[in-house]
């Protein structure tokens, strides 16, 4: 009987371990995610600490396609999800805080149209996000950018092309307040005006 008993205090205490490690380790993040925070940080992701409950307190409403902020050496690490025209896109947005300067944006996972977003692929849309200022918020360019804070539309994909830009808006908007101390915008999860079927 006492065998009994202890094993299922062990079994209760290692359930108990496990509850807590997931507790504080950052959920659900893809090899994707890990391998384009590595990309854009320099860090490895190891490096990382999840301070997603503090930064993101009292922001939820206002930046609600936040998922995750994490933070290493001065570079804080953003994974958004903002809804695009089919289906969630998840993206990260990496910030290095001694520059004030977005080091990258990758689009990690999506499930819009293949023949209107062929661009995230390649990185032709994102690209355009490296070496940015923090100072302002993004919006889309229909004719070529041509102002610092404009990133070009992909012809076809305006829904699409507005939802990875709320994305990286976030992350800038919760990025300025939570490390810069400034008031922002609040950023909308799914683009103004449109209403999936």
């Amino acid at each position: 009987m006492r065998k009994r008993e202890l094993l299922i205090a062990a079994g209760f205490l290692l359930l108990t371990a496990i509850g807590l490690l997931l507790a504080f380790w950052p959920q659900g993040l893809s090899r994707a995610e890990k391998a384009a925070v590595l990309e854009l940080s320099g860090y490895p992701f190891s490096a990382f600490q999840d301070i997603s409950k503090e930064a993101l307190d009292g922001r939820e409403d206002k930046f609600p396609a936040a998922r995750l902020v994490l933070a290493a050496g001065g570079v804080y690490a953003f994974i958004c999800r903002p809804e695009g025209y089919y289906a969630a896109i998840d993206l990260v947005v990496v910030i290095d805080s001694s520059s004030q300067i977005i080091t990258g944006v990758r689009i990690v996972r999506h499930r819009e149209s293949r023949e209107y977003v062929r661009d995230f692929e390649s990185g032709w849309f994102a690209e355009p996000f490296a070496g940015k200022n923090t100072a302002n918020y993004f919006r889309l360019a229909r004719l070529g950018a041509t102002w610092p804070e404009e990133i070009d539309i992909i012809t076809g994909a305006t829904i699409t092309s507005q939802a990875v830009l709320n994305g990286v808006n976030t992350a800038l908007g919760v990025y300025r307040e939570y490390v810069l101390g400034l008031g922002s915008e609040a950023i909308p999860e799914r683009v103004d005006g449109y209403i999936r079927l």
